[in-house]
């Protein structure tokens, strides 16, 4: 959980934060959601764990829509 913790101050130059989206729109955590284990996306082939990783870590109100996504994800997390 250290690393969704992450400050604007910490990330290398190079990498700016992820958007967020308008007020009322994008991501928002589910009433009741128990904490994230090591074994929630173990069921997903590697890709797609990784991607639901990272927007399981994502704070409230980024902006998640498919786009943004692809923008913000390293190229070999997106191709096959």
């Amino acid at each position: 959980m250290a690393d969704a913790k992450l400050t604007v101050a910490l990330l290398p130059t190079h990498v700016s934060p992820h958007p967020m989206a308008n007020p009322g729109y994008g991501k928002r955590a589910a009433p009741g959601q128990l904490r994230r284990t090591h074994h929630d996306f173990t069921h997903l082939p590697p890709r797609e764990a990784a991607i639901a990783a990272y927007i399981d870590r994502l704070p409230d109100g980024t902006d998640i829509s498919v786009k943004t996504l692809a923008k913000a994800l390293p190229a070999s997390s997106r191709s096959r």
